[in-house]
């Protein structure tokens, strides 16, 4: 390590690190998988000597043996002391979560992602409203069509919407298209004039 604040004494690793640990109280919000807002304060001394004691009673010996192999590959001091402060700080909390017990959250809540369309309640029930009044109008006309209609006078009507009643206005000549038949078969030239079933000769042919 080229670094003139370090002298390698004899073979192996020779640094000192001058360093003082902290225990914090955090409390921190969580939302979507990162941390959002967090606050800390200092621990009580109860709790910092809990995370503490392992390496002063030697039971994390091994720990900071492989903490101090890791830091060999530093090429400065700053690199060092970072290397060493980010394996002594997961080592520490490795060591204390066996004392540790899970609590609930002082706050929770689930987030659901759904699909909304956001609409006016005024132009809404306007439209319901007209809606309504729609359908009653048609019901009406309906009720009426049924009591006050003629089946015969609606005969001819009724044949000249079919298939055939538009074939024949669209082919045969004018003076049939205006008279009033009972069967859609006497608007065709064929039938006669008096439809009495005198068929005529075909004047054209329509495809």
């Amino acid at each position: 390590m080229e670094d003139e604040q370090i002298v390698l004494l004899f073979k192996g690793e020779s640094w000192i690190l001058g360093c003082n640990a902290t225990v914090y109280d955090a409390t921190y919000t969580w939302v979507n998988g990162s941390v959002n807002t967090l606050s800390a304060a200092p621990a009580n001394d109860s709790l910092g000597g809990a995370f503490a004691g392992p390496f002063a009673a030697g039971l994390a010996q091994s720990t900071l043996e492989n903490a101090v192999i890791l830091t060999r590959f530093a090429k400065s001091s700053p690199e060092l002391a970072k290397t060493w402060l980010d394996l002594f700080s997961r080592s520490t909390v490795a060591i204390a979560s066996g004392i540790m017990a899970p609590d609930t959250n002082i706050e929770e809540e689930s987030r659901q992602t759904r699909l909304l369309a956001r609409i006016p309640k005024a132009p809404l029930f306007l439209l319901l409203g007209l809606n309504f009044l729609c359908a009653i109008a048609g019901l009406i006309l309906d009720l009426a069509a049924a009591m006050f209609s003629r089946p015969v006078e609606t005969q001819d009507v009724k044949a000249r919407l079919t298939m055939k009643g538009l074939a024949a206005a669209a082919f045969e000549p004018d003076g049939l298209k205006h008279r009033a038949v009972e069967n859609v078969e006497d608007l065709f030239v064929e039938r006669g004039s008096a439809g009495e079933g005198k068929r005529r000769p075909l004047g054209r042919l329509g495809l």
